[in-house]
This record gives C-alpha cells, sequence and structure tokens, in this order.
C-alpha cells in the first residue's frame, strides 16, 4: 500500500512539474518575462502533455531500476555510479527541455539545416 501511495505521488508531483518543464526554454529563447514565459509554457505544454511526462519519467525509472539492480547484486550503490547517473540525468533535461519547446512551437532548429554551399 506504501508503494502504491509513493508512485501516485510522483505522477502528482510529475504533472505538476511538467507545465514547468519548457518554461527555460521560452524565457531563453523568445526574450519574455519570467510571468510571460509561465502563461506561455502552460499554453504550449496543454497539447501534448502526457508525452512529455512520459519522456521525463523515462529516465528516473530506467536510472532507479539500474540502482535497485546494484544495491542487490552489490549491497550498496557506489558514489561514482550516482555521480555519472546524476550528470546524465541533468544533460538529458538539459537537451529535453529545449527538443520539447522547439517541437512545440514548430520552430525549425539550426543545428538541423542542411547547408548547401
Amino acid at each position: 500500500l506504501i508503494s502504491l501511495v509513493i508512485i501516485a505521488m510522483y505522477v502528482v508531483i510529475l504533472y505538476i512539474v511538467t507545465p514547468f518543464f519548457v518554461w527555460l526554454p521560452c524565457v531563453l529563447v523568445t526574450g519574455y518575462k519570467y510571468s510571460e514565459g509561465f502563461v506561455e509554457s502552460f499554453r504550449l505544454i496543454d497539447r501534448k502533455k502526457n508525452g512529455i511526462a512520459l519522456a521525463i519519467a523515462f529516465p528516473l525509472v530506467v536510472f532507479n531500476v539500474i540502482q535497485i539492480i546494484l544495491k542487490v547484486c552489490f549491497g550498496k550503490v557506489f558514489v561514482p555510479v550516482k555521480f555519472v547517473i546524476y550528470v546524465l540525468y541533468f544533460v538529458y533535461y538539459a537537451a529535453l527541455c529545449f527538443v520539447v519547446y522547439f517541437d512545440l512551437t514548430d520552430t525549425e532548429r539550426m543545428d538541423k539545416k542542411r547547408k548547401y554551399y
């Protein structure tokens, strides 16, 4: 019963955090003020909230399973492994928030353009 409550809390927190996920790109790319960025991010995220929530939750599930396996096999999760996992979290979420923003706004990414000379 306790694990179901914890999973339900994770799902609720995930749906609370999801609209804030594209707030930073809204502020940095468009130059909106912070409050305008919040309004814009809530407007943008409305279309694909479930898919974005899954994209946010997927690495959490995968890395938690890895940590559980390490805990069962070795009795503890080593600090360097946790460090690598948290670095991967940061890199994944930093890239994902901008990719999601560009996808939601249908903005063409400059790094994807083919250059013909």
